[in-house]
C-alpha cells in the first residue's frame, strides 16, 4: 500500500510540475526544496559551488530537464552563476535554514544592550526586596 501511495504522490507531483514547467523536475525534487551540494561543483575546472553549500530548487533545467535541476545556491565561489543546472544526483534534500524570528532578535537586542544608570538602579532596588 505504501509503495502505491508513494507512486501516486510521485505522479501527482510530476503532473503539477508539467503544468508549471512543461516537464517534471528530475530526481523527484520540488520547486522550493532546500538542497545541499553533495560534492564540489566545477565549471571548466573552477570550483563554483563547494560541497555542503545550501541551495533552493528553482525548477527543471531548461537545457537538460531529464537529468538536471536548476538550483540557486546561497554562496557561490565565483560570481556570475545565479542559478546552476546540476545533475539531480549531485544534490540532496536538506532542512530549511533556521528563520530569524523577529521576537527572538528583539529579545537578544534587549539583553545585549547595556542599560543606562537609571534603569540599573531600578533593577537593584527590586533585588533588595
Amino acid at each position: 500500500v505504501m509503495a502505491e501511495e508513494e507512486e501516486q504522490r510521485r505522479q501527482e507531483r510530476a503532473r503539477r510540475q508539467e503544468e508549471e514547467f512543461g516537464c517534471a523536475i528530475a530526481g523527484g525534487f520540488e520547486k522550493g526544496d532546500y538542497v545541499i551540494a553533495q560534492n564540489n561543483m566545477s565549471v571548466q575546472g573552477e570550483i563554483i559551488v563547494k560541497k555542503g553549500t545550501r541551495g533552493v530548487v528553482r525548477g527543471p533545467s531548461e537545457t537538460d530537464p531529464q537529468n538536471r535541476v536548476s538550483v540557486a545556491f546561497d554562496k557561490r565561489e565565483k560570481a556570475g552563476y545565479a542559478q546552476i543546472n546540476v545533475v539531480h544526483f549531485e544534490i540532496k534534500v536538506t532542512d530549511a535554514p533556521l528563520q530569524k524570528d523577529p521576537n527572538v532578535s528583539e529579545l537578544i537586542e534587549k539583553i545585549m544592550t547595556p542599560r543606562d544608570a537609571r534603569s540599573k538602579q531600578v533593577v537593584n532596588e527590586l533585588e533588595e526586596d
